[in-house]
């Protein structure tokens, strides 16, 4: 994978990372999807999105790989 597309990857798993310092522009709860400032909820109308339900450990583990290769640590 080129820098280019290993940069994509992680601009867009940043994207829906969950950001637990923020609250939603809508309902006040929290984490929010970092790409919409939005809960889960909010962000995709899904009650089971609530508390970063959208963002499961497969997803962690690719964001840190990307993380890691963005970084030159793989």
């Amino acid at each position: 994978m080129t820098q280019p597309e290993v940069n994509d990857d992680l601009e867009t798993l940043s994207a829906f990372r969950p950001d637990h310092s923020g609250r939603c522009e809508v309902c006040d709860q929290s984490p929010v999807v970092s790409a919409t400032g939005l809960c889960g909820p909010c962000t995709w109308g899904e009650a089971d999105t609530m508390n970063g339900a959208w963002w499961g450990e497969d997803d962690e583990r690719r964001y840190q790989a990307a993380l890691a290769k963005a970084e030159g640590r793989s």
